[in-house]
């Protein structure tokens, strides 16, 4: 029966394609088709029912039916614009549907004209911008083995103007995919850009962006339409390098209708604004862009040091002075320990821990590094089995949610400088590429500055271990630490009042792991006096000990602020925690802090008492609930709405661990989208799209507004 059809059709040139590719690779237009034929049709497209009599006929018959002239059918179709398109975001994963118009396309030159050599199968042109088909591949495997999808960034900034190839878009991305699963090697430049533009065969930088704002901006709209009017939060994550420019990235976090916490990528900020200019270019993207109300806005929680942290407090104190309830805490995503640490504005470390994330990256970079540093942790920590049962095979990855990342850095080091020097004089085994970066690694951790910087910070991250590890773990007992935090600033006063001693007992440690590696314990050369009379151990103190110590009290306090505290005393309202009666007695002393969201305000101290006495006789299941997630799935949810309410602000509130729900997590995709990729080969926008996109949520909106431009 395909024969049949391919001689009717005149298309004998196919004749040695095997049927199924033939199935998926082309489609008759609808257009030549009798209108009593065609089963459905839509502005661009159509599917057609093929009468059975139709495969019997002669070639001759077949072209009288369609109204096509054998003779001219030289050209590539453009009128089943809207399916190929729909099918290749959903087959690929990829961006696939960028419009150009051939008739405008005098803005940006050209690389190369030239006749097409595209198989023909209809002459009829739409009379309209055509289709370029990008695609950039799911599961192509790339030269290390790791599954990724492809950055066409790099090849936007290589060329002007994107060179064409000129075959079939369908054919060509079936033989690499074909190639791929036959385990040759493909790299970056071997993905297929497409056109189909009468006889020009090129894409317009401009062109090829514009498609991608309309692509990002349909996702972000998905997302927005998912929060509606409910109530949020505002994460800003670290600043991350894209091309040579500096950028925040943003995140929304929020409970979507199905009850589970979200928190989603909407966009990047420009990091070298000035202070005003931020505060303002954040307040418009919030209220003016996104359409959000600030009256809804639970919690913030920024990341910043130097400059960048001193903007962006500016701008949580204007939002928190207007909207009180938009309490500043820290995120989650990371141990409260990452979160002080990576936010103080303390030079010396901030260069140990830029050096200390470089070394992971570098072993996290490929499987047999990951497999060297595994060893080395297994060396380092020797004496604890748990520890290295932990650590191996995520501290790469998941350093930033522990809560003792720099002790185990710390107690590895030893074993690491000496792997990095068996990884710089032997290139034949790790290629001259990576011994050099070995080489300049060790450059750096073997600098006093390094060491001490590292000892102080795990010394002093110590005093809050325990917090760290308590806000994590669950509910439960992320509510009981709340009692231990004037405690800990208390304990921190102490070592402040005497941190002379503290510094003496800390260089000690820095200097017996100085003196294992061989390193010279001296000054940095940047910070070297003239007339040499400075001491190291009164140097490090007053620049690294002394406000380190200080700003740590500082963290503690504002992101533990009275408001805060008493905003996470309401996970206690979690069924699991009820029974703990010097938590729950604690809700009973004065009106709530969110009585303003509260349905039902008047009644809330009758519905607490309610609510305890349903837990505590088991009234409403026998399994007690341990997470906020699967308290509000139960049904007896609708009697308690200012409960429910209380539950739901917990859920946005940024410092509220993530529960695992079994969706996407896309913080976690977006820190992956990060190391997969170097910092020239990113996109803003692309960045969005990747790690963002929601392919069941944003198909046909993509797909519409593509077609659209």
């Amino acid at each position: 029966r395909c024969k049949q059809w391919l001689k009717n059709c005149c298309r004998q040139d196919l004749a040695s394609e095997p049927p199924e590719q033939l199935h998926v690779l082309y489609k008759l237009c609808a257009k030549h088709f009798e209108p009593s034929m065609i089963f459905h049709q839509s502005e661009l497209t159509a599917l057609v029912e093929i009468p059975p009599e139709l495969g019997m006929m002669s070639g001759e018959s077949v072209a009288s039916a369609m109204h096509i002239d054998v003779q001219a059918t030289e050209d590539l179709p453009s009128c089943k614009a809207k399916e190929i398109l729909k099918a290749y975001f959903k087959e690929n994963l990829a961006l696939t549907g960028f419009s150009i118009n051939a008739a405008n396309v005098s803005t940006d030159e050209p690389v190369t004209r030239g006749p097409q050599t595209l198989n023909p199968v209809c002459m009829e042109k739409i009379d309209k911008k055509e289709i370029l088909y990008l695609s950039l591949l799911h599961d192509v495997t790339s030269i290390e083995g790791k599954e990724q999808i492809p950055i066409f960034i790099r090849i936007l900034q290589e060329f002007p103007q994107v060179v064409l190839s000129p075959s079939d878009p369908f054919q060509a991305a079936l033989k690499l995919r074909s190639s791929s699963a036959a385990g040759s090697p493909v790299t970056k430049k071997g993905f297929f850009f497409f056109l189909i533009v009468g006889e020009v065969e090129y894409v317009t930088k401009s062109e090829m962006k514009e498609v991608l704002r309309v692509c990002e901006n349909a996702v972000r709209e998905g997302i927005l339409m998912e929060v509606g009017t409910s109530f949020f939060s505002l994460f800003i994550d670290c600043v991350v390098k894209f091309e040579e420019k500096d950028f925040l990235p943003l995140f929304l976090r929020f409970v979507d209708s199905f009850d589970v916490m979200r928190l989603e990528l909407m966009g990047f900020l420009d990091a070298d604004l000035s202070c005003d200019d931020m505060v303002q270019s954040l307040l418009d993207i919030v209220t003016v862009k996104w359409h959000l109300d600030l009256k809804n806005c639970r919690g913030q929680a920024y990341l910043g040091s130097g400059d960048v942290s001193y903007k962006l407090k500016a701008f949580a104190c204007k939002v928190q002075e207007k909207y009180p309830l938009a309490i500043s805490t820290q995120c989650s995503c990371y141990s409260f320990n990452t979160w002080w640490s990576k936010s103080i504005p303390v030079s010396a470390i901030k260069r140990a821990l830029d050096i200390f994330e470089e070394v992971l990256m570098f072993f996290g970079s490929t499987v047999t590094l990951q497999k060297q540093l595994d060893q080395i942790i297994a060396f380092g920590l020797r004496e604890s089995y748990e520890k290295v049962q932990e650590f191996q095979g995520t501290f790469c990855t998941l350093w930033q949610e522990k809560h003792d990342s720099y002790e185990v850095f710390v107690q590895m080091l030893e074993p690491l400088v000496e792997n990095l020097e068996k990884i710089k004089k032997n290139p034949q085994r790790w290629t001259s590429i990576v011994s050099e970066q070995a080489g300049g690694l060790l450059l750096k951790v073997m600098q006093f500055d390094f060491i001490i910087a590292m000892v102080i910070l795990k010394n002093v991250s110590s005093f809050t271990r325990e917090l760290s590890a308590g806000l994590q773990k669950d509910h439960l007992s992320a509510a009981s630490q709340l009692c231990q935090i004037s405690g800990i600033v208390a304990t921190l006063n102490r070592v402040k009042t005497t941190i002379k001693v503290f510094h003496q007992n800390w260089f000690d440690e820095a200097s017996a792991v100085a003196q294992s590696l061989g390193v010279q314990i001296e000054l940095p050369e940047s910070s070297m006096p003239r007339d040499g009379m400075i001491k190291p151990l009164s140097f490090y103190k007053d620049s690294i000990s002394v406000p380190l110590v200080d700003n740590l009290i500082s963290a503690v306090k504002d992101h533990f602020s009275e408001d805060h505290k008493e905003a996470l005393n309401f996970l206690s309202l979690v069924p699991c925690s009820v029974t703990v009666s010097y938590m729950f007695e604690s809700l009973k002393s004065k009106p709530p802090l969110y009585s303003s969201d509260l349905p039902d305000a008047d009644n809330f101290f009758t519905e607490l008492c309610c609510w305890r006495v349903t837990w505590k006789t088991k009234v409403a299941s026998v399994t007690i609930p341990a997470t906020i997630f699967n308290t509000l799935r139960l049904p007896i949810m609708q009697y308690f709405g200012n409960i429910n309410t209380l539950l739901r602000i917990m859920s946005v509130l940024p410092s509220t661990a993530l529960e695992d729900c079994g969706v996407i997590l896309r913080y976690m995709k977006f820190q992956e989208y990060l190391r997969n990729t170097n910092s020239k080969d990113r996109s803003p926008c692309l960045a969005m799209l990747e790690v963002s996109t929601d392919f069941s949520r944003d198909l046909e909106h993509m797909v519409t507004q593509c077609l659209k431009i």
